[in-house]
């Protein structure tokens, strides 16, 4: 069941786990593929000097999680997809969040915290925890295509194969594999696949899935240095959404 193969009109696509020699190529594509993403555009993140660049220790340490997916063109041994996926446990009153601290120390342009303050911001909406009666939850944090391989239903498997990924782990059919340093959480299996779909292209991919929807902002009303995200994001896309879907076990 996982990893599985699925042949597109690219050839024949393998979908599994992130592993330490493909988090270069992940990366690069992460790059590519951000300069088309609605928050990051709405924030004016391509419009602040090395701000881009910033993100990359970001998502290095969702990699850390061991929870993100690639997929590899089989014929060329080439990544051309990945879904950083965060994994999510709750916090007793004294603790902090590793993450938090990890953007406070690590983020600093202003259009990258633009960025998660807006993610931070739909979040909170929901307890995701409590809503679902769940002790751990993983994130579609991002996903990014390779711009010549858009078009071939690839962040649809990217999302199905993040669901299976959770189902297998949770029958012990597949583990999560170290990456560069200790896997966090180790013995951590979750039961809730969640995140924000920020375009009418990953929004519909969350429908197909039955993802529920349980907040909305409207780029057209949320403020970014006293600019509307709408601004930059044109008319076309106009709203994030959190979506969620409890995996059955």
């Amino acid at each position: 069941m996982f990893p599985y193969r699925r042949t597109t009109s690219k050839g024949t696509i393998e979908f599994r786990p992130i592993k330490s020699e493909d988090v270069e190529l992940a990366i690069a594509i992460q790059q590519q593929s951000m300069t088309q993403e609605c928050i990051a555009i709405g924030v004016g993140m391509f419009e602040e000097f090395g701000a881009p660049e910033e993100m990359i220790p970001l998502f290095k340490e969702v990699i850390k999680d061991s929870c993100s997916i690639v997929a590899v063109h089989l014929e060329k041994q080439q990544v051309v997809a990945v879904a950083f996926n965060k994994l999510h446990v709750p916090l007793n009153s004294e603790e902090e969040d590793p993450f938090s601290l990890f953007i406070q120390e690590n983020i600093k342009h202003a259009s990258c915290l633009g960025l998660i303050n807006f993610i931070n911001n739909i979040e909170s909406k929901v307890d995701l925890f409590e809503k679902y009666d769940v002790s751990a939850i993983l994130e579609i944090f991002y996903m990014g295509t390779d711009s010549e391989y858009r078009g071939c239903g690839i962040g649809q498997e990217l999302v199905e194969a993040t669901i299976k990924f959770v189902k297998c782990l949770a029958e012990g059919k597949v583990t999560r594999t170290e990456i560069g340093e200790n896997t966090t959480l180790e013995e951590v299996k979750p039961e809730v696949v969640f995140g924000v779909f920020a375009s009418n292209f990953s929004q519909r991919i969350a429908e197909k899935f039955n993802f529920t929807w349980l907040a909305t902002i409207s780029y057209d009303e949320y403020l970014h240095e006293g600019k509307k995200l709408s601004e930059r994001i044109g008319s076309e896309h106009k709203t994030a959404r959190l979506g969620a879907i409890k995996v059955q076990q």
